[in-house]
């Protein structure tokens, strides 16, 4: 009797067990559901994305204002839409100067409604374009912030043209006359009481300026100012600004205004040629043993006594040849022609670097002092 029981009970867990294992088997061969693409990811997010999150619209992101006043406040208000789903929200961000500034007249706009985003400007008088621009952040997911720029010309109060006076070659002991125009688009008229400058002995003189000139620049008043350049200048290149005192139409106190003046007063004996380089050198070039090597280097005297009265002349490696003859055709004019010559019979060597030659020519003469040259040349064996 125990027995048959034994065998009841065994028989259905066996065939349980042959189930299961059938049915686990079936379930491994069946083919597995694949894994959802990245396209197909990324377009539920941007459904998702479109049917829960706001959308910033501004139809205007530049204004140009045309031309202004300077010292003037300015004002523009740009239209700011939500085309999506979700409140938008605005915040103020950074500004490119501190004379543009933004204010929200909405800090969140409900879907499908529109806010206003306002900038105000002040032109200033410092320069005749005016661009600046003013960031504004958003919590649309494809458009964390938006540009806004404001743009246009200003009227110049006192300006100049050119803006620099630039006198590049200025001759020794010259007075030579650079000029600028003075003008403004905001005054009718105004008045240069006085120039002051660091360069001592400047002269100055205003003339009237052709009706024509203003039209043409949008003017309502200008002058041509003359700058005189004192006689006693050294020579090199000069840097220096003249200030100039300007009473306008109406007012009662100065205001001051700086042109630049720049330029360079030449030497009094210059070397011109081929072979002279930027640094106050004579580049010779290379020759080889038993070739001669010849340079020709003109020189000129800038100064009321031209006569070049030259007491010796100095050359290492002594076996280079130097000679300065006054130029053809050329008598009162302070042209001389200087020869160098690295001759045949040079020894085979490199004259360059830290073993470059070197030239002094000693000249007696009140104001020009010593030409001082370095040789660069090579001379290679056959």
């Amino acid at each position: 009797m125990k027995k048959l029981i034994i065998i009841a009970i065994i028989l259905p867990l066996t065939i349980f067990a042959t189930s299961v294992v059938f049915v686990l088997a079936k379930s491994a061969l069946l083919p597995k559901p694949k894994p959802e693409s990245q396209l197909l990811t990324r377009y539920k997010e941007q459904v998702r994305l479109r049917e829960t999150s706001p959308k910033v619209v501004v139809p205007e992101t530049k204004y140009n204002f045309g031309i202004m006043d300077p010292l003037t406040m300015g004002e523009h208000t740009f239209v700011v839409r939500n085309e999506g789903k979700a409140p938008l929200e605005l915040e103020l961000g950074s500004t490119t100067c501190k004379c543009t500034f933004g204010k929200l007249e909405d800090s969140s706009i409900l879907p499908g409604e529109a806010g206003e985003v306002t900038l105000n400007w002040n032109t200033g008088r410092k320069h005749p374009y005016y661009a600046h621009a003013a960031q504004i952040r958003t919590n649309d997911p494809k458009q964390r912030s938006i540009h806004l720029s404001v743009e246009g010309l200003v009227k110049v109060q006192l300006g100049f043209e050119p803006s620099t006076i630039v006198m590049p070659h200025v001759e020794p002991e010259s007075t030579p006359v650079a000029e600028t125009i003075l003008f403004s688009q905001a005054w009718n008229s105004f008045e240069i009481t006085d120039i002051t400058s660091s360069l001592k002995g400047i002269r100055w003189e205003l003339q009237p300026l052709e009706k024509t000139w203003l039209t043409n620049h949008q003017a309502k008043f200008g002058r041509r100012l003359l700058v005189t350049l004192p006689a006693d200048m050294p020579q090199g290149h000069f840097h220096h600004q003249l200030t100039l005192h300007v009473l306008r139409d109406g007012a009662h106190r100065e205001e001051t205004f700086d042109l630049p003046l720049q330029g360079k007063v030449l030497r009094r004996l210059s070397a011109y040629g081929p072979a002279v380089t930027s640094d106050g050198g004579l580049d010779l070039g290379s020759t080889n043993v038993g070739t001669p090597l010849l340079t020709h280097v003109l020189l000129k005297v800038r100064d009321s006594e031209r006569d070049l009265n030259v007491t010796d002349i100095r050359v290492t490696p002594e076996f280079v040849n130097v000679s300065i003859e006054p130029a053809p055709n050329s008598k009162g004019k302070g042209l001389y022609v200087m020869k160098v010559e690295v001759p045949d019979t040079s020894p085979i060597g490199s004259h360059t670097g830290s073993r470059q030659g070197n030239l002094s020519v000693i000249i007696d003469h009140p104001r020009i002092p010593n030409l001082d040259l370095k040789l660069n040349f090579i001379v290679s064996p056959r």
